[in-house]
């Protein structure tokens, strides 16, 4: 199976310029397609992200006309992801089990170090102009394929938050990260919305070794969809989501408390300012399998 994706390209529509993820044909060389999806995407010629696929169809006077929605059905949403490959090329979702279920945030992990309010209010704008379809991109439990047939016929694929349950053994590398940068007494500075702000990395590196040193094999943690749960967070409603168990992914980051984010206008620049104790090796990009909200 080919994992390696075409490089990614720009487009420009109506003025607007955005970001390819891959052509269908690409895609469909990457992933474990089913037939619900193939239909869906017939005749479609380049997957973008869910966020790009809104501002041209919302820019367009015709957009809601020239869009079009299917539903993926469950067993075809997880065969999708266990298509998916980390950076070193591993079948890491080969043995894992998936299911949809309801998740308690205040006990889940984030990955990340801030929360994007710019990104939390074009989320609520999305979801708003979603709905127009019978979408809920917050808590709806149902992963979609939306076409847009602009100057060229675009996909996009909307799925749930996900979560992943870490295996402890993985955390040696992040955690070892971050217990450096807390010993040498580095600082994590994020431009917050009142002026800069330092996340607490000792109280980051405390909890998490109190969650990995607690009974239990794995840390519950939000691997996609970082402020769709901070909306069920600050709501203290459950997070419908797709729940991963018994992967061989390893954890990208330190786990971190939402309470522990710095709620921010921009995404800081550098990455091992976004994610504490940042470690990209046994990531999975889900972009290589066309999903990007």
């Amino acid at each position: 199976m080919v994992t390696k994706n075409a490089p990614e390209k720009k487009e420009t529509q109506g003025g607007q310029s955005f970001e390819l993820i891959m052509p269908v044909a690409e895609f469909f060389r990457n992933v474990n397609a089913g037939n619900v999806l193939k239909g869906a995407l017939r005749g479609a010629e380049v997957i973008i992200a869910g966020s790009e696929l809104y501002r041209l169809c919302k820019a367009d006077p015709e957009g809601v006309a020239k869009a079009s929605v299917s539903l993926l059905p469950q067993k075809e949403l997880f065969d999708l992801l266990r298509s998916a490959r980390d950076n070193s090329g591993r079948d890491v979702y080969r043995n894992a089990k998936f299911e949809m279920g309801k998740v308690d945030v205040t006990a889940t992990y984030g990955v990340q170090t801030f929360i994007n309010v710019k990104a939390l209010d074009s989320l609520s704008r999305r979801n708003e102009f979603m709905r127009q379809f019978g979408i809920d991109m917050v808590n709806s439990g149902n992963a979609y394929v939306i076409r847009y047939d602009g100057d060229r016929k675009y996909a996009a694929i909307l799925v749930p938050p996900i979560v992943i349950h870490y295996k402890k053994e993985l955390y040696a590398v992040p955690m070892g990260n971050l217990e450096a940068m807390v010993a040498k007494g580095d600082a994590i500075t994020i431009k917050g919305v009142n002026g800069d702000a330092a996340v607490d990395l000792g109280s980051v590196l405390a909890i998490a070794r109190e969650e990995i040193a607690k009974p239990g094999a794995t840390v519950a943690v939000i691997k996609d969809g970082s402020h769709r749960a901070f909306i069920s967070y600050t709501a203290n409603v459950p997070l419908t989501a797709i729940i991963i168990r018994d992967s061989d992914e390893a954890p990208t980051s330190a786990p971190i408390n939402f309470f522990n984010m710095i709620m921010t206008n921009e995404r800081p620049d550098r990455a091992d300012h976004r994610y504490p104790g940042v470690y990209q090796g046994g990531r999975v990009d889900l972009r290589k399998i066309g999903i990007d909200p």
